[in-house]
């Protein structure tokens, strides 16, 4: 009875899976894959992110509905933000959990993103000056992803500015990481092209609207105004806020192509790990020697051709002397 039911639920389960989140899934059934897609990594971050918002926006609903009539942020904006729906216990018992996934995904996503870079690089695919933005961009966004479940820690009504940077820092990173894959990309669609300098638009507009209504917020507080209304209509920054979740939701829609990575995936003892460390420290060595050798060879070619110069300009004016000498 139990084998009967199960194999169709599992089936349907799976099916719901791969369609809802292809990105988790793709990760969970293919664990040693070896040929790598890292923008896989990021775009399941993503889907995380929202489901971990939609559960907890059911959960505050059922638990705690009087939190979204009475929140700090509908205070200050004038409307329940997407962060209102697990700013409360119960709910931010559960998306704490799925933000620390999440974020562990984009991390995952930052440290292959950068061999890919490195390994661009070696290649000639991309400058040094792409490479460097890909790298720091990728160590802030790292740092950015820790910082943000502590949205659930610092919430409004402990510090409201706290949880407006903690929210604002992590926009701007993203737009950084985004922008990194678009500066890597040699040609890029129109498409891409309009949907990266919208979101650019949106990224630049919102975090500006959310600091001038908390601004003026405090400042109508310190004047005596017991419920100040919000400087700017909630309708605007609203637009601009689920614009800007929109982008988030299809980053990976209109991402650049970027090579994969190849990955060979075996057991090493550590015997055996010791003898690869010794050989890749002799190959440094090598490549530096050769590195070094082709140096030198290239100053000294670089200087017989200098000397080779001085030699000809030389000889130009002994010969212009000459000539002179001769009239």
């Amino acid at each position: 009875f139990f084998f009967y039911f199960f194999e169709p639920m599992a089936a349907l389960l799976t099916k719901c899976l791969r369609t809802v989140f292809p990105a988790c899934y793709h990760l969970v059934s293919k664990p040693l894959e070896q040929v790598v897609e890292p923008n896989n990594l990021y775009s399941a971050s993503g889907e995380l992110f929202f489901s971990g918002v939609g559960v907890a926006w059911i959960i505050t609903l059922a638990c705690e509905a009087w939190y979204i009539d009475g929140n700090e942020l509908k205070k200050r904006i004038g409307y329940n933000n997407v962060c209102v729906g697990f700013d409360m216990p119960p709910a931010s018992y559960v998306a704490m959990p799925v933000l620390v996934i999440s974020a562990a995904m984009g991390i995952a996503y930052v440290w292959m993103d950068t061999q890919r870079g490195i390994l661009q690089k070696a290649a000639g695919e991309i400058t040094q000056g792409q490479y460097l933005f890909t790298y720091w961009t990728n160590f802030g966004f790292m740092i950015s992803l820790s910082l943000v479940p502590l949205i659930m820690v610092m919430t409004p009504e402990k510090n409201t500015w706290g949880h407006l940077m903690l929210f604002i820092q992590h926009i701007v990173m993203r737009m950084l990481i985004t922008s990194a894959n678009f500066f890597e990309a040699p040609e890029l669609s129109k498409r891409s092209k309009i949907w990266f300098w919208s979101c650019l638009f949106v990224t630049t507009v919102y975090p500006t609207l959310l600091i001038i209504d908390f601004a003026h917020y405090d400042y109508e507080i310190e004047q005596g105004v017991a419920d100040p209304d919000p400087i700017i209509p909630w309708w605007i920054t609203m637009f601009f806020d689920l614009s800007w979740f929109a982008f988030l939701g299809t980053t990976s829609m209109f991402l650049p192509p970027a090579p994969h990575l190849r990955i060979k995936y075996a057991l090493v003892t550590d015997a055996e790990l010791e003898e690869l460390h010794a050989k890749a420290v002799t190959n440094w060595k090598k490549t530096r020697l050769g590195l070094a050798a082709v140096r030198h060879r290239r100053d000294r070619e670089r200087a017989s051709s200098q000397g080779q110069q001085m030699d000809a300009v030389e000889n130009e004016l002994v010969e212009s002397k000459g000539v002179e000498s001769t009239l």
